[in-house]
């Protein structure tokens, strides 16, 4: 399970299933929240099921339903006619392993590990949610 913050504003749960490099490749997404943002109209926290292990699969898989994440260099706004979204100059990616589960290689039994998001995705949501505040406030936007 993964967590990332996209551009744009996904409103329901998605599932892609779209092969990368010839191979099957499924991704289920589930939208946690959305906030206004100055530069993105909106961005949103995004729990991700990949439910096959291929390269870049989460990333790709988020571009293709015109989401991409926030900070990707690679699979840009550029590519879903969005040439604003360009990524931000040094907010890193914001995609992260949140919960992994597999089994013990000796003795098979389910270990599950989870982390905590870096301080990075919290203070972007704040500062996202900031400058749009400060434009409405200053009668530029709606």
């Amino acid at each position: 399970e993964y967590t990332a913050i996209v551009a744009g504003k996904m409103e329901q749960e998605a599932s892609v299933d779209l092969a990368l490099s010839g191979l099957e490749a499924q991704t289920r997404f589930s939208p946690r929240e959305s906030m206004r943002s100055l530069k993105y109209g909106w961005v949103t926290k995004v729990v991700c099921y990949p439910l096959t292990g291929r390269k870049h699969q989460i990333r790709r898989h988020l571009l293709h339903l015109a989401h991409p994440i926030i900070g990707d260099a690679r699979y840009t706004g550029l590519s879903v006619g969005h040439p604003e979204w360009t990524p931000e100059e040094d907010c890193g990616l914001m995609l992260w392993a949140s919960r992994l589960a597999l089994s013990h290689p000796v003795d098979a039994r389910r270990m599950t590990f989870e982390s905590e998001p870096p301080a990075k995705f919290g203070s972007f949501l704040t500062q996202e949610e900031d400058r749009f505040r400060k434009l409405v406030n200053e009668g530029h936007a709606e």
